[in-house]
C-alpha cells in the first residue's frame, strides 16, 4: 500500500517520561527515558509508535497503536509484526484492541530502520537510530516542546468515541448556494380518499398523521351524514340499489334477447359490465353504512402525505379528506431566484440535509434538474431533486438543500472539524495522535459537508475530522498524561 512519504513519522520525543521495566531488574533500579514517538500511515492505517530509544545491546520496548484510516477505530488481532533492521521483534502481551507490544536488542549503532506490517499487509518503514549506549540514547532524545494550545487526547480516549483524523487536502469547490426544498411525493403514487357523503369526519385514532403508516383497507375514520338533499345516507344508498336493480333487471333481459338471437352477445356483455359495476357500488356502500354514517377505509398500503380536512369538521360530498402513498419516494422541489440563473446552468451537485445526515445527490445516483424557465406562475425558477435508494424525507416537510456549482479547486475541512466559540472558528491540528494544537481559521462557503478555509491551515497538515468538540472538552478539563492509561 501507498506509505506516506511526507513527514508523517514522527522522531520527536513523546510528551511524557516513559518508565520501562527491564526484565531483572527492580521498581527502584528502573531506567527513565523519553520515549521516542514515532507516526506513520498507509492508505488505510495508522501506526502509532512508543519506543524506549535504541541503544545496542539494551533490550527496548516498543508499544504499537493501530487504528483504521477514516473512521479511526482500533485494528484488533492483526498479526503485527516488527523488525529492527534485521533482527525481528519479540511479541509480548497485548493490552487490549489495537495496541501491541514487543521487544527488540539493537545489536549495531548506527542508522536503522523500523519496519511494520499486518501479517505482511499495509507494511512502513520509519527510519530511525541506534546508539551505541543507554546513556546516549537517553540524552539524544529531547522531549518536544508542548504548544499553550495543546491539548492532550489519548488514543483509548479516541477508540471510545466519534473520532476520528485526516489531512487537510484540496479538492474542487464551486459555488454554494442554500435552499429550502419541500418534499413531495414521486409521481403515480398518491391516492386520494374523498367523502361519499356530506356530514361530520371523524378519524379513527390519533395516528392518522402526515408521515403515518396505513396498510390497505385499514379503517381510517367515520363520516356522520346528515340529513340534508342528496347527501343523506338514505338517498345515498337508495340511489345506489336503484342503480343495481336496474342494471340487473337490464342485464336479464339482454342476456335473454341475446339468446334468442334478437341483439348481439356484445351488448349482453355489456350490460353484464354494468350490472357487476352497479353490484360492486351499492354493496360496497350497503356494507359500509352503518348507524347513520360511513367508514373510510385506506385505498393502498402506504404512508399519509396530506390532510385536508381536521379531525370533527364538516366535508362535503366528494370532497378530499386525506392523501396516500403507496411509495416512499418523494421528489424535493425548490425555487431559486432568477439572479442566481448561472449557478443553475452549472450545477454539479447539490447536497441534502437529512435526519441520518447530509446526502450527495451525485454520490448516491439521484437526479438533480434545473430550469432556465420559470415556474409556472411564479417569478422563480425551479429545481427537482430525486434520492431513490437513500434515506427519503416525510412527503410535505421541508428539507434544508445545497446546491452547488463547477468551480476551482480549494483547501476545505468537514464541518464536523469545526468548534465555534464567541463567533470565532478553531479546528484542532495533529502534533502526535495524542496531542492536537487548538488553531483559528478563517472559514468561507459551506456545502453542508465541507467548509472552505481561507486561511489558517495548509494542505498536509493532519486534523481532527470527527470529535473535535470531544477534545475541545478535554481541554477544558485537568492536564492529563498522554500515556494515561497505556502501560509500558
Amino acid at each position: 500500500m501507498k506509505q506516506y512519504t511526507k513527514a508523517a513519522l514522527l522522531a520527536a520525543a513523546a510528551f511524557m517520561t516513559a518508565s520501562c521495566h527491564r526484565d531483572g531488574h527492580s521498581d527502584h533500579e528502573e531506567h527513565h527515558h523519553e520515549a521516542l514517538v514515532l507516526t506513520a500511515y498507509t492508505d488505510s492505517l495508522e501506526y502509532y509508535i512508543h519506543a524506549t530509544p535504541f541503544s545496542v545491546g539494551d533490550k527496548s520496548e516498543i508499544e504499537v497503536f493501530i487504528s483504521r484510516e477514516g473512521d479511526g477505530r482500533p485494528l484488533a488481532d492483526a498479526g503485527v509484526n516488527v523488525r529492527l533492521g534485521g533482527v525481528a521483534a519479540e511479541s509480548g502481551h497485548a493490552h487490549g484492541a489495537g495496541i501491541y507490544h514487543f521487544t527488540v536488542t539493537p545489536s549495531a549503532a548506527g542508522p536503522a530502520t523500523l519496519t511494520l506490517d499486518c501479517g505482511g499487509r499495509q507494511a512502513v518503514s520509519v527510519p530511525v537510530t541506534v546508539y551505541e549506549d543507554d546513556h546516549e540514547a537517553t540524552h539524544a532524545v529531547k522531549a518536544a516542546p508542548k504548544s499553550p494550545f495543546g491539548v492532550t487526547f489519548s488514543k483509548e480516549m479516541g477508540w471510545k468515541v466519534d473520532f476520528a483524523t485526516g489531512p487537510v487536502t484540496e479538492q474542487p469547490f464551486g459555488e454554494v448556494l442554500r435552499v429550502m426544498a419541500v418534499a413531495e411525493p414521486a409521481a403515480g403514487t398518491q391516492r386520494t380518499v374523498s367523502a361519499p357523503l356530506s356530514g361530520t369526519l371523524h378519524y379513527a385514532d390519533n395516528r392518522i398523521t402526515v408521515g403515518g403508516r396505513v396498510e390497505v383497507g385499514q379503517t381510517i375514520g367515520r363520516i356522520d351524514g346528515n340529513r340534508t338533499a342528496t347527501g343523506s345516507l338514505e338517498v345515498t344508498i337508495a340511489e345506489a340499489r336503484s342503480a343495481y336493480e336496474l342494471a340487473r333487471s337490464e342485464y336479464e333481459r339482454k342476456q335473454q334477447l341475446a339468446e334468442e338471437g334478437i341483439v348481439a352477445r356484445s351488448e349482453a356483455q355489456r350490460a353484464r359490465s354494468d350490472y357487476e359495476t352497479a353490484q360492486a357500488a351499492y354493496e360496497h356502500l350497503r356494507k359500509g353504512f352503518a348507524g347513520g354514517g360511513v367508514t373510510l377505509s385506506a385505498p393502498v398500503s402506504g404512508w399519509i402525505t396530506a390532510i385536508n380536512a381536521d379531525n370533527g369538521a364538516h366535508v362535503t360530498e366528494g370532497e378530499s379528506v386525506l392523501t396516500v402513498s403507496s411509495g416512499r419516494e418523494v421528489t424535493l422541489r425548490a425555487e431559486v431566484s432568477p439572479r442566481n440563473a448561472r449557478l443553475l446552468s452549472a450545477l454539479n451537485d447539490a447536497v441534502v440535509m437529512l435526519p441520518g445526515g447530509p446526502v450527495s445527490v451525485r454520490e448516491v445516483g439521484g437526479r438533480l434538474s434545473a430550469s432556465g424557465t420559470l415556474a409556472p406562475g411564479s417569478t422563480l425558477l425551479p429545481v427537482t431533486i430525486q434520492l431513490p435508494g437513500a434515506e427519503q424525507p416525510v412527503a410535505g416537510s421541508y428539507v434544508e438543500v445545497y446546491l452547488q456549482g463547477h468551480g476551482d479547486k480549494a483547501l476545505a475541512v468537514p464541518v464536523s472539524a469545526l468548534t465555534e466559540e464567541m463567533g470565532q472558528h478553531f479546528v484542532y491540528v495533529q502534533v502526535t495522535p495524542e496531542y492536537f494544537e487548538r488553531r483559528q481559521v478563517n472559514i468561507g462557503a459551506t456545502d453542508g459537508r465541507m467548509v472552505r478555509i481561507e486561511s489558517g491551515l495548509t494542505p498536509g497538515e493532519r486534523i481532527v475530522t470527527r470529535g473535535a468538540v470531544m477534545v475541545s472538552l478535554a481541554s477544558s478539563t485537568a492536564a492529563v498524561d498522554p500515556h494515561a492509561g497505556h502501560n509500558h
